[in-house]
Protein backbone atom coordinates (compact mmCIF):
# COMPACT_ATOMS: atom_id res chain seq x y z
CA UNK A 1 0.00 0.00 0.00
CA UNK A 2 1.33 3.39 -1.06
CA UNK A 3 1.96 5.80 1.89
CA UNK A 4 1.63 9.38 3.15
CA UNK A 5 4.76 11.76 2.82
CA UNK A 6 6.14 14.47 5.19
CA UNK A 7 8.47 17.16 5.41
CA UNK A 8 10.22 19.07 8.28
CA UNK A 9 7.57 21.83 7.75
CA UNK A 10 4.94 19.74 8.34
CA UNK A 11 3.93 20.05 4.85
CA UNK A 12 2.65 16.05 3.35
CA UNK A 13 2.65 14.54 0.43
CA UNK A 14 2.33 11.31 -1.59
CA UNK A 15 4.86 9.83 -4.12
CA UNK A 16 3.47 9.25 -7.41
CA UNK A 17 6.10 7.41 -9.33
CA UNK A 18 9.87 6.57 -9.12
CA UNK A 19 11.95 6.31 -12.55
CA UNK A 20 15.65 6.80 -13.03
CA UNK A 21 15.37 10.60 -12.64
CA UNK A 22 13.61 10.52 -9.02
CA UNK A 23 10.60 10.58 -7.20
CA UNK A 24 7.68 12.54 -8.42
CA UNK A 25 5.34 13.65 -5.48
CA UNK A 26 2.13 15.95 -4.89
CA UNK A 27 2.69 17.93 -2.05
CA UNK A 28 -0.50 19.23 -0.36
CA UNK A 29 0.02 22.81 -1.28
CA UNK A 30 -2.15 26.41 -0.97
CA UNK A 31 -2.55 26.42 -4.50
CA UNK A 32 -2.65 24.94 -7.41
CA UNK A 33 -1.64 21.23 -6.98
CA UNK A 34 0.95 19.58 -9.22
CA UNK A 35 3.75 16.44 -10.12
CA UNK A 36 7.50 17.56 -8.56
CA UNK A 37 9.88 15.75 -9.98
CA UNK A 38 12.59 15.36 -7.49
CA UNK A 39 16.07 13.78 -7.34
CA UNK A 40 16.46 10.67 -4.99
CA UNK A 41 19.32 12.91 -3.09
CA UNK A 42 16.64 15.61 -2.67
CA UNK A 43 13.70 13.44 -1.85
CA UNK A 44 15.75 11.62 0.78
CA UNK A 45 16.52 14.98 2.40
CA UNK A 46 13.33 16.52 2.65
CA UNK A 47 10.96 13.41 2.76
CA UNK A 48 10.12 10.86 5.17
CA UNK A 49 7.00 8.66 5.94
CA UNK A 50 4.50 9.44 7.71
CA UNK A 51 1.93 7.04 9.46
CA UNK A 52 -0.99 8.66 8.20
CA UNK A 53 -3.74 6.80 6.38
CA UNK A 54 -3.27 6.94 2.26
CA UNK A 55 -7.15 7.50 1.85
CA UNK A 56 -7.58 10.63 3.94
CA UNK A 57 -4.50 12.24 2.17
CA UNK A 58 -6.36 11.14 -1.36
CA UNK A 59 -9.30 12.36 -0.08
CA UNK A 60 -7.50 15.82 0.94
CA UNK A 61 -5.54 16.07 -1.74
CA UNK A 62 -8.52 15.25 -4.38
CA UNK A 63 -11.26 18.19 -2.41
CA UNK A 64 -8.31 20.69 -2.79
CA UNK A 65 -8.03 20.39 -6.28
CA UNK A 66 -11.71 20.64 -6.89
CA UNK A 67 -11.35 24.07 -4.31
CA UNK A 68 -8.49 25.43 -6.05
CA UNK A 69 -7.31 23.11 -9.10
CA UNK A 70 -4.24 20.70 -9.81
CA UNK A 71 -2.71 19.67 -12.89
CA UNK A 72 -4.00 16.98 -15.20
CA UNK A 73 -1.26 15.18 -14.48
CA UNK A 74 -1.55 15.32 -10.71
CA UNK A 75 -4.97 14.84 -11.18
CA UNK A 76 -4.93 11.88 -12.88
CA UNK A 77 -2.40 10.63 -10.42
CA UNK A 78 -4.34 10.97 -7.31
CA UNK A 79 -7.51 9.51 -8.86
CA UNK A 80 -5.74 6.12 -10.05
CA UNK A 81 -4.68 6.14 -6.39
CA UNK A 82 -7.95 6.67 -5.08
CA UNK A 83 -9.58 4.54 -7.06
CA UNK A 84 -6.82 1.22 -6.05
CA UNK A 85 -5.85 1.95 -2.47
CA UNK A 86 -4.21 -1.43 -2.89
CA UNK A 87 -1.50 -0.09 -5.38
CA UNK A 88 2.20 -0.94 -3.88
CA UNK A 89 3.90 2.23 -3.24
CA UNK A 90 7.54 2.38 -5.59
CA UNK A 91 10.49 2.20 -3.60
CA UNK A 92 11.14 5.50 -2.24
CA UNK A 93 14.39 4.88 0.84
Amino acid sequence: MASALINRHRNVAVAVRRNRAGVAIIAHSAGKLSLEQLSDRDFRDAWMEYDYPLDKLLERLLAHARAVGATKGALAAIERLAADPMLTAPRLL
